[in-house]
């Protein structure tokens, strides 16, 4: 097999193979380094992250805010209907998820549904089950 590289005419397997351990050995760099700096902050006395979002409140807003944002969506509102349809017919989570997603529905993120949130998107948006 031949290998061909468009921006670097001249490189071949052996060329692309030590590039690509170059990249290895300087991501192991850049997390080495990363670790070093993390430990020295906490050396320090520094708290790392953000434990204010690490309460019962701030998991209750950020909870609110999806249930939210899953409501306003209008991919998720024309998915619904579908999803009350398909559980009108007696279809399960799993086999909703497979319609939707041959629909070309998608994710708020771009994913293609799985059951899980089938369901709960049905539950957000108060799909009837039966």
């Amino acid at each position: 097999m031949n290998f061909q590289c468009v921006d670097l005419p001249d490189a071949n397997t052996l060329t692309i193979g030590i590039f690509a351990t170059l990249v290895l050995h300087e991501r192991e760099l850049i997390g080495s380094r990363t670790k070093a700096a993390l430990a020295a902050k906490r050396a320090k006395g520094a708290t790392l992250g953000k434990p204010e979002n690490l309460t019962d409140e701030a998991r209750r807003r950020g909870t609110a805010g999806n249930v939210r944002r899953a409501a306003a969506n209008e991919n998720n509102r024309r998915a619904a209907s579908m999803i009350a349809m398909m559980r009108q017919a007696n279809k399960n989570y799993t086999e909703i998820a497979a319609e939707v997603n041959r629909a070309g529905f998608r994710t708020a993120r771009g994913g293609q549904f799985q059951a899980t949130q089938v369901r709960r998107l049905a539950q957000k948006l108060k799909v009837k089950s039966e």
